[in-house]
């Protein structure tokens, strides 16, 4: 998981240290994702877990990297 993430989340830092990539390492993939974009033009990924499990992550400065907006249980 964290050769997965360092090549896949790493923007602004190494992936394991951005908010998508602890949330992988500790859950694994997610079963479904999707993205979305609000009308304030922010961009937004939702993972979905089978467990319920849900975290939001949005790109603020529009850099692509995405930190957590919102963790739902």
């Amino acid at each position: 998981r964290v050769v997965f993430v360092n090549k896949n989340f790493s923007i602004l830092s190494p992936g394991w240290r951005s908010d998508r990539g602890k949330a992988y390492i500790l859950n694994g993939p997610p079963e479904y994702n999707t993205s979305y974009q609000d009308e304030m033009g922010h961009n937004y990924i939702k993972w979905i877990y089978s467990t319920g499990k849900q975290f939001i992550f949005i790109d603020r400065n529009i850099t692509g990297d995405y930190s957590l907006f919102r963790e739902i249980h």
